[in-house]
């Protein structure tokens, strides 16, 4: 099995998400018989591959190049880049360690939710970019085949 994993979060190490991603690289490195294919922003490679370092087995990261930075390179990424680099890799799975998933599926997915608070608190959603950002978040994570939440306070809120 070809399972992808977006390393998009490698970018900011310092984050819950970041750390989350570093973390499940790990581990995925330890566990994981599969092929394990981690796509990542370009500059985050030498990280993915640390991370994965000493893991017997097949393991690839595909740098990927934004072509603009902050929230529109994130968007980029998640919508076109990761699913055209699922696509191409012909990964059977891709997991998304964060509310980030694409809208039209590449492949199975698996997408980790942390939290709601986007949702719940509708006061910390500012911008209408934000807003749409959201929407658009939520409505791919309802297309996932599986659905991780890393707490049950997050796992009733999925509910």
């Amino acid at each position: 099995m070809r399972i992808a994993v977006s390393g998009y979060f490698l970018l900011y190490p310092a984050t819950g998400s970041g750390q989350y991603a570093a973390s499940l690289l790990r581990a995925l490195g330890e566990i994981c018989q599969d092929e394990l294919l981690v796509i990542c922003p370009e500059g985050t490679s030498r990280l993915a591959g640390s991370l994965l370092a000493g893991r017997e087995g097949a393991w690839s990261v595909v740098p990927l190049t934004l072509p603009v930075g902050g929230d529109l390179g994130k968007l980029w990424f998640e919508q076109v880049a990761l699913p055209r680099a699922c696509r191409s890799l012909k990964a059977d799975l891709l997991h998304v360690p964060y509310l980030g998933p694409p809208l039209a599926k590449p492949c199975k997915m698996v997408v980790t939710v942390h939290d709601l608070i986007m949702l719940l608190f509708p006061e910390t959603r500012r911008s209408v970019g934000a807003r749409a950002y959201t929407r658009r978040a939520a409505t791919a994570a309802r297309r996932a085949d599986f659905v991780l939440a890393d707490s049950l306070a997050t796992r009733n809120d999925v509910l």
